[in-house]
């Protein structure tokens, strides 16, 4: 018996270093999956840690019979971003980190949460570009990503998509039943491939729309993670051949920036025209007009004059410009004072 059992082991060992039938295993299937939610942590930080930038875009909504074309510009830093668009008339948003400001371009400017919808130009994250299902100020980094609140995770395994990169797909169900699917790159920094959104009937008795969004990155800028190209659209019922609202976005090559003047990130980045009111929807009441330089409590009769804008500039200096005027005067002093004496 002992002879057998000896026979036994070294025919199971001369079976194990035959080449397998089906091919080799790989090592993916050898090893533990990734873990998902480290993915969507890495996804979720490397767009957080995002270095200031700016970058133009065009927006262009198909519409059968008709498209409709919008222009815009991006200015982002640490959570805040503005953004200028140009369609029927030039629009802008800015968003302070906590308050969103918006003007239409004509004669509505208002300050509202991300939460509210603007009816004119274009709000959104420039964070969630390419996990989000459209550019809206409501649709936050976080609700997009999800996994937070995330139930049901599973992770769908490796595969190369139509463009040749490498993606892990993860799927989750969000906290208001939506299924959301990202076809990642498992590692830094973490591109965005492909991104849906299956809503599904109030009933459950079955899927009310499928939103996707597609994605495409530059080439020559591997790691990098905004798009070159964005393609969203919806399925009616999930079925693959009924695309409608498709919309594209294309963007140019983004400009990486030390920083921005803080003065971006309030009404005055609203560029409004002198005289415009401003009201704030959350207490319904409006909060002043704009008179080129500020806002004041009353209408002005006038656009404001040069001794308008030194006051309010003096008025605004912080402590270390004051320093600075300080040193600047004291220097000017002495110099007159040595310029006097050399003089004598």
């Amino acid at each position: 018996m002992r002879r057998m059992a000896h026979c036994l082991l070294a025919i199971v060992g001369l079976l194990g270093q035959l080449p397998s039938p089906f091919g080799a295993v790989s090592a993916v299937a050898q090893s533990s999956p990734p873990d998902a939610m480290g993915i969507l942590r890495g996804l979720e930080n490397t767009r957080t840690d995002a270095k200031p930038f700016r970058v133009k875009g065009v927006f262009l909504r198909v519409i059968p019979g008709a498209e409709q074309e919008r222009s815009f510009a991006v200015e982002y830093e640490k959570g805040k971003y503005r953004i200028a668009s140009e369609g029927k008339a030039k629009s802008v948003v800015v968003f302070d980190g906590t308050q969103l400001f918006s003007y239409d371009g004509k004669d509505s400017a208002v300050i509202t949460t991300v939460d509210r919808r603007v009816s004119s130009g274009l709000a959104f994250d420039p964070r969630s570009l390419g996990i989000s299902t459209g550019l809206y100020s409501d649709l936050t980094l976080e609700k997009n990503i999800a996994y937070h609140s995330g139930t049901d995770v599973s992770f769908g395994g490796p595969k190369v998509n139509t463009r040749g990169s490498k993606a892990v797909t993860i799927e989750l169900t969000d906290q208001y039943s939506q299924r959301i699917r990202f076809d990642v790159q498992p590692n830094s920094p973490f591109r965005v491939h492909y991104y849906s959104k299956t809503i599904p009937l109030s009933d459950g008795g079955g899927i009310f729309s499928v939103y996707v969004t597609e994605t495409e990155y530059w080439p020559d800028d591997a790691d990098g993670w905004l798009p070159r190209k964005l393609v969203m659209y919806s399925l009616p019922e999930g079925k693959p051949k009924q695309r409608v609202d498709e919309a594209v976005v294309e963007f140019e090559k983004p400009e990486f920036v030390s920083g921005f003047d803080p003065e971006t990130w309030t009404e005055k980045g609203l560029s409004m025209p002198f005289g415009q009111p401003l009201a704030d929807l959350r207490i319904k009441q409006r909060v002043g007009y704009w008179n080129g330089i500020e806002l004041v409590e009353s209408l002005p009769a006038s656009p404001p004059g040069p001794l308008d804008r030194l006051r309010v500039k003096v008025r605004s200096m912080g402590t270390l410009e004051w320093v600075n005027v300080a040193v600047v005067g004291v220097v000017i002093v002495s110099l007159c004072f040595l310029r006097r004496r050399s003089r004598q």
